[in-house]
């Protein structure tokens, strides 16, 4: 085998090597875009939670506020009764 042959046998098996770690890689690079597909989709679900969280927390707020009014107006009308029973009758 002259020196020639020797060192192409020597380069191919240096682009096979290379071939084996491309191949490593693309398997590696297809293994994280694959992750990054399921985070991504885990983000999406997590901001929809948020946003109906945000909407339901405001529902809420709205209720109390309106409640807290309710009460308000009956406890002035209850004021307002007993104020007059007091006068009405003393």
């Amino acid at each position: 085998m002259s020196d020639e042959e020797a060192q192409l046998d020597s380069i191919a098996a240096q682009v096979s090597r290379m071939a084996q770690t491309a191949d490593l890689i693309n398997r590696e690079v297809d293994e994280q875009t694959k992750l990054l597909g399921s985070i991504g989709n885990q983000v999406q679900t997590a901001g929809e939670l948020t946003h109906t969280t945000l909407r339901q927390v405001k529902d809420t707020g709205k209720n109390s506020e309106q409640r807290t009014i309710i009460i308000c107006f009956l406890t002035i009308f209850l004021i307002s009764v007993l104020i007059f029973l007091f006068l009405k009758f003393y």
